[in-house]
């Protein structure tokens, strides 16, 4: 129970008992997706001509629809930080799925996934999955954005994998109207947030995914996720109590990990180092909780129960980032195996605390591309944040100017 009395403290079981009170007399009656929100639009109806040709019944369309995304899929995947692209249209999302250089969400690909079912006259709801697809998968960045899937009859179609799943078999919720509309406006919102000058209108549009979806964790997750960026050190306050809210109403790893990088901001080390314990706890090969777990490990050298095996963590996870993550601690590596390691790690990664880990390994030198790899003042902050945790002051010196800026 230690993990539960330090998640909420007694700030954040106020602020949640009122959330809750609020939630239960909102008297929101919710109507069921509207065609306006999954519209097909003119430039789609092919596709869906095609796809009702090509397979004569809703559970096989389901499966032909994965295919045919998978197959067009060029963009990158997003959930979060500086990659979240403006809201689009279906027909849009199609167009930025076969572009390389493009970013795109599930949420949006799973609405434009049920906008070509229902094209083809077959039943489709947008879905929110309700804990992660295998337990080392979770990710600190869908905290903020979600899992997606796309239900059709008694069968799922999942948006990170396009696999087909039988919806007994998965924990879920189909989204109404009024859910769909707050989770397009949490993700419009962590967009609006790392643009210039987007303080106001990135927490406006998150106040209204959070009043639009009361009992939702994801709204509040997002609103977190904005509160960090545009809100800088006075935002950390409003942030982890809104992570706390989220945990109360979905005990998710992701969520647990997300409030330790929050937490990390306002340097409360041992609670990040409990919440990152629990993170590790829920999901063993969490790939990111485990990194954290090592550069926590001055931390953890204090606390009566020792660290998590952050390294034992990485080899459960079976993962390029955690096979790559594990030549950096596992014993027997030579130091131009580590460098090469860290180096793919630092190329393919904006997350700070992918970043951190990694620029341990490579010191003072790594500090320019850690410089151009963090360019949001939230980012920069993180990895600041670990890398003192972690007592890496050379590393430090060299990436932070004389005056202390960020």
């Amino acid at each position: 129970m230690l993990f539960v009395s330090l998640g909420l403290g007694a700030g954040g079981a106020v602020w949640l008992s009122k959330y809750r009170k609020s939630s239960d007399n909102r008297g929101v009656v919710a109507a069921p997706v509207s065609a306006a929100q999954l519209g097909l639009g003119d430039s789609l109806s092919p596709e869906a001509a095609a796809l009702t040709r090509a397979a004569s019944t809703p559970s096989a369309r389901l499966r032909v629809l994965g295919e045919r995304l998978q197959a067009r899929r060029r963009a990158r995947w997003v959930s979060g930080g500086d990659g979240v692209p403006p809201p689009r249209s279906p027909a849009q999302v199609w167009e930025a799925l076969a572009r390389p250089e493009t970013a795109v969400t599930e949420l949006e690909v799973a609405r434009l996934a049920a906008a070509l079912l229902r094209g083809c006259g077959d039943s489709a709801e947008v879905a929110l999955r309700e804990r992660p697809r295998r337990r080392e998968h979770s990710r600190s960045d869908v905290a903020a954005l979600g899992s997606w899937l796309v239900r059709s009859g008694d069968q799922l179609l999942d948006l990170g994998s396009m696999m087909v799943l039988g919806a007994s078999a998965v924990p879920h919720t189909v989204l109404n109207s009024v859910q769909l509309a707050a989770a397009l406006d949490a993700a419009a919102a962590i967009e609006v947030s790392t643009a210039a000058e987007g303080r106001a209108a990135a927490l406006g549009r998150a106040e209204s995914a959070v009043n639009g979806w009361r009992d939702g964790w994801l709204p509040l997750a997002a609103r977190a996720t904005v509160w960090v960026n545009v809100g800088a050190s006075s935002g950390l306050d409003h942030a982890a109590r809104d992570l706390s809210a989220a945990i109360a109403l979905s005990d998710d790893a992701g969520l647990h990990l997300a409030r330790a990088r929050v937490l990390l901001g306002q340097r409360r080390l041992v609670e990040v180092a409990f919440e990152t314990q629990r993170a590790l706890q829920m999901a063993p090969g969490f790939t990111e909780a485990a990194m954290a777990s090592m550069l926590l490990h001055r931390v953890y050298a204090q606390l009566d129960g020792g660290a998590p095996s952050g390294c034992e963590a990485l080899h459960l996870a079976h993962q390029p980032t955690a096979d790559l993550a594990s030549v950096l601690c596992a014993e027997g590596q030579s130091e131009a195996s580590r460098a090469q390691a860290a180096t793919q790690l630092v190329a393919r990664s904006t997350d700070p605390l992918v970043l951190a880990y990694a620029g341990r390994a490579l010191g003072p030198s790594a500090a320019p591309t850690l410089r151009q790899k963090t360019t949001l003042a939230a980012a920069r902050r993180e990895l600041v944040g670990w890398l003192e945790a972690a007592g890496e002051s050379a590393l430090l010196a060299a990436l932070v100017p004389q005056d202390g800026g960020l």
